[in-house]
Formats: C-alpha cells, sequence, structure tokens
C-alpha cells in the first residue's frame, strides 16, 4: 500500500491539490518533523490559491532543514503572490546559492523587477510600501446544508446551557441557511433566551478567568498553577474539565502574562484581543478533547457561521489581511501553548486563520466592560436593520430581549450594526465587518425611496479613493488629502466608519483644493 507521503505526491501530479494536501496533513501528524512533507503541503496550498499558508508550512519546513531548496523556492512564490517582494527576492537569492537553475533565475528576475516598480496601485492606496508588505485574500468557503436531525441535535446540545430558552435553531430563508425562531410568543421586554457562552474572555483581574463574571468573596485560585483566578469553585471545576486541565502550568502562566499585557494597553478593544485569547481556550478544550485540531471536531463550534462562507466573491477580493500581523498572532499563540512537533500540525496557521474568521462573525464584545463572548444559540440569528430582538452581555451570560412582540414559530433577528445609521452607513459597516451585502426589507424600502441619495454617493466616493490617494502621493499639498482619508479610516476598499455625505463633502473639497498640481515640460 503507498504511503501517505507516496498517495499526496500522485494526488498533486493528477491535479487534486484538496487531497494532496490532506494526505501530507495526516502523514504529518504521524512525522511532524519531516521538512518534506512540510514543503510539500506547501507546494499543494500554493495551487490550491492560499499563499499565505504556503508560506507558513514553508517557513516550518526550513526551521527543519534550512537547506532544502524547494522550500526557499516555494516560500519566494508565496510571497510574490502576496506581493511581497522585498521577501520574495530574499528566498529566491537563497534558493538560487542552494540550487541554481534557469527556473529560479527567472523567479529571482520577476521578483526584482516588480521590487523595482514599485507598490502596486491597491498597496500604495492601502497606505503601504508594497515592496516590503504581503497581503492576501480569504478563500470561499461552501456552508452545507445540515440535515434535520443534524439541528435538532445541535438544539438539544444547546439548551442544556440555558437558563430559558424560547426559541429554536431551524432552516431560514434569510442570509444564513439557519435561523433563530421563537417557540413561544413574546411582548417587547421579554426574556426569549438567557444562555451561558461557549466561551467569554476578558483580560480583567477582577473579572473570573473563565466567564468573566465579577470576582467576589467566593474567589478561588486554580489549586494547582494559581494562574487562574473563578468566581468560585463551580466554575472553577467546571474550566478544569473543560479547557483547564491540559493547560495547567506554564501554558496557564503564559497565558496570565498576555491577559495581563493586553490589559494595560489602552488602546486595545475586547473585539481586538478576542481572537488570541479565544484561540488559546478553544485550542485547550480540542486538546481535552483528543479531537484532531479542526474546530469541526468540536460539536458546539462545529456549525457556526465563517465570515468566508458562501461570500461575495467580489467582497472576498477586496478583502486584504497582512500576513505579517496574522502570522505574528499565530506565532504568539503557538509561543503561549508551547507546541511540540505535532501541536504544530494540529494548530498550524490555517487552524487559527479558520478560527479568526468563525470568531469575527460570532463573538459578542460589550466596549463597557471588554468582555468578549462567542454565543451558542444567539449565533444563528440573522441579521436585519429592522430588528425585533436585541442581545445583552450580563455577568457571564447572554440574554436575547424581544423589541416588540414576536409570535411563536417566527424567525428572530438582530441588528449587526447600529440600525439608527442612514442605510448607506449601514451597508457600509456590514460589508466592512462581515463581509455580506443587506437585502432585508427595510434596505429594499429605502433603496427604492431614495437609490441616489442614500447610496450611489458613497460607492462613488470609494471607486475615487484609491487614484486619488495616488494622486496626492506625487503632489505638493498631497499631506492634506493623506489626512483627511486616514481620519476617515480608508483601508484600501471602503471606510472604517461610513461617513456622513455633507460633512465628508466639506473636507474632501477642502483638502483637495489644498493639493497644487506641478506643471510638465511644453
Amino acid at each position: 500500500m503507498a504511503s501517505l507521503r507516496e498517495q499526496g505526491n500522485a494526488s498533486f501530479k493528477a491535479g487534486d491539490f484538496g487531497q494532496a494536501k490532506q494526505s501530507y496533513t495526516v502523514a504529518l501528524l504521524e512525522s511532524p518533523l519531516d521538512a518534506v512533507l512540510w514543503s510539500n503541503r506547501s507546494a499543494a496550498h500554493l495551487s490550491l490559491g492560499c499563499p499565505h499558508l504556503a508560506a507558513a508550512d514553508a517557513i516550518r519546513s526550513l526551521e527543519l532543514d534550512s537547506t532544502l531548496a524547494k522550500s526557499h523556492f516555494r516560500l519566494g512564490n508565496a510571497f510574490m503572490k502576496m506581493t511581497g517582494f522585498k521577501q520574495a527576492i530574499r528566498y529566491f537569492e537563497s534558493c538560487e546559492h542552494l540550487r541554481s537553475d534557469a527556473l529560479v533565475s527567472k523567479k529571482l528576475l520577476e521578483a526584482r523587477e516588480s521590487y523595482e516598480k514599485g507598490p502596486t496601485e491597491t498597496q500604495q492606496a492601502l497606505g503601504q510600501d508594497g515592496r516590503f508588505s504581503s497581503f492576501y485574500s480569504p478563500s470561499p468557503t461552501s456552508r452545507a446544508a445540515l440535515k434535520p436531525s443534524a439541528v435538532r441535535e445541535l438544539n438539544e446540545l444547546y439548551v442544556k446551557s440555558t437558563t430559558k430558552c424560547n426559541v429554536e435553531i431551524r432552516t431560514s430563508s434569510a442570509r444564513g441557511a439557519l435561523g433563530l425562531f421563537a417557540t413561544a410568543d413574546a411582548e417587547a421586554g421579554d426574556v426569549l433566551l438567557e444562555e451561558s457562552p461557549l466561551l467569554a474572555t476578558c483580560c480583567n483581574p477582577a473579572r473570573c478567568t473563565a466567564c468573566t463574571r465579577l470576582l467576589g468573596l467566593e474567589a478561588v485560585d486554580c489549586d494547582s498553577c494559581g494562574a487562574e483566578r473563578y468566581c468560585g469553585a463551580a466554575c472553577r471545576n467546571s474550566a478544569w474539565e473543560q479547557y483547564h486541565k491540559t493547560q495547567c502550568g506554564d501554558v496557564a502562566r503564559e497565558f496570565a502574562v498576555l491577559r495581563s499585557r493586553l490589559q494595560r494597553r489602552e488602546d486595545v478593544s475586547a473585539a481586538d484581543t478576542c481572537h488570541v485569547l479565544a484561540a488559546v481556550r478553544i485550542a485547550g478544550m480540542i486538546s481535552q478533547g483528543n479531537c484532531s485540531g479542526g474546530l469541526s471536531d468540536l460539536p458546539e463550534m462545529r456549525y457556526l457561521y465563517s465570515l468566508t462562507d458562501d461570500a461575495d466573491p467580489d467582497i472576498l477580493s477586496q478583502i486584504l489581511h497582512p500576513f505579517k500581523s496574522r502570522y505574528s498572532q499565530w506565532t504568539m499563540l503557538s509561543a503561549i501553548l508551547k507546541l511540540d512537533a505535532v501541536g504544530h500540525v494540529m494548530f498550524d496557521l490555517e487552524f487559527y486563520d479558520e478560527l479568526w474568521h468563525v470568531l469575527s462573525a460570532n463573538v459578542m464584545a460589550d466596549s463597557a466592560t471588554n468582555v468578549s463572548m462567542l454565543p451558542r444559540f444567539l449565533a444563528f440569528a440573522n441579521h436585519s436593520c429592522s430588528p425585533n430582538a436585541t442581545a445583552e452581555l450580563k455577568e457571564g451570560q447572554i440574554r436575547l430581549r424581544a423589541l416588540g412582540p414576536i409570535r411563536s414559530g417566527e424567525e428572530v433577528f438582530v441588528a449587526y450594526v447600529d440600525s439608527n445609521m442612514p442605510r448607506s452607513a449601514r451597508l457600509q459597516a456590514l460589508r466592512n465587518r462581515y463581509w455580506f451585502v443587506c437585502k432585508c426589507a427595510r434596505c429594499h424600502r429605502e433603496e427604492d425611496a431614495a437609490p441616489i441619495e442614500d447610496d450611489d454617493w458613497l460607492r462613488e466616493a470609494e471607486s475615487m479613493m484609491g487614484p486619488v490617494r495616488i494622486l496626492a502621493q506625487s503632489q505638493p499639498g498631497g499631506q492634506e488629502v493623506l489626512a483627511f482619508m486616514e481620519r476617515y479610516g480608508w483601508n484600501g476598499s471602503s471606510f472604517r466608519q461610513p461617513p456622513d455625505r455633507h460633512t465628508f463633502e466639506e473636507e474632501f473639497r477642502a483638502a483637495f483644493g489644498a493639493l497644487r498640481f506641478e506643471q510638465g515640460e511644453a
């Protein structure tokens, strides 16, 4: 019988890169220190259009064996695809020292020419020197339809963590394949759901490490490592059984240092810190459950929605994740977890990248307390700009409260963004944070009522910003335009905070008027 490596090689040669990647991954779980396997999986990731994962695997391969010319070459190719030309030159040069041939020389020349040309237009619009910066767009994923039996099992699993539950998950005709539906009539102010979250994180030492409730007289430390402090013995025992047993000791102490460091940073919000904090917790849950490393092995997280699920390809192509930042977050995670050889396979960059998209789609953050929670039932509530319910985070619990009358069997909607904003601002915020275009009844009504006044000006402004940035960078007085764009949080494709039209247009005219165009020679 062919080895897993041979199976992977055969699949790669046949053009079945997904199967090749799978074979290499299983082989790595058996031989995690095999540098060639890491290099082979890097090639599969490249062929699948995932240069960030290819780069991470090639880096791991070179950590194990720095003499592998193919790993240097594949890392150079990965950076080329992420337009990180400076890094690409470095690895093509190192490859050429190990194995000089026409292909390597050609790729090195291509990297040098791209570097000399300077940043691409997209990178200029991002305000980056693209020769040194690497970006990648996330890959789309498909959300498979669940069988009725799976939906029933999910409801039965989640209801165990509720103190009140007048909702259930069902198939929905809204954006998500699933939705949340009322199982009893409710009036305005009624609590439809009160549940414990899948996990809760907070950096505040005055709150329980596990559930984030404020500590009181019954607070207790972990008996073994003392790195975690809980609101009571029950929470301590629950944490031990859920995740802490495999992290008690050095991992928990490193995690405590990270929480303390983040807590001192005033510029960091709960939403900014939740990804790494939650990733450490989830890694403990996976390790404690003897899972293979994927979220699909955790029944309660298996069906959570990801930002990339059935996402619009046009929107995904405009999302540019900075590789350096994402890889640094993952290396922080791996350092805290003190990963062994197998751990590097189980909790690799792909694990963190997928988890980031799931958490970004579902985590709720309270800016007042800097608490973040990953809900169970509430994660399946779809968005509407005319919501009939609202969510509350209260001392380790999540509540869903009706905003008006809701009949039994009616779908429950919440607003993912401030529903009081104008339509253009809501659309932009949803596009920026959740990567979809809202098509709820209210948006359709407002589009029909004022399609030009409400929306088109913002789209036109977005289409102008890239060329305007390039112009501002080359003309005297351009610093006023660049400061204006930074003030509105321009990220290369959209504004971080959707602007008010009147104020935006006035400030833009003032900034653009400061430009002094240089005259060319006749």
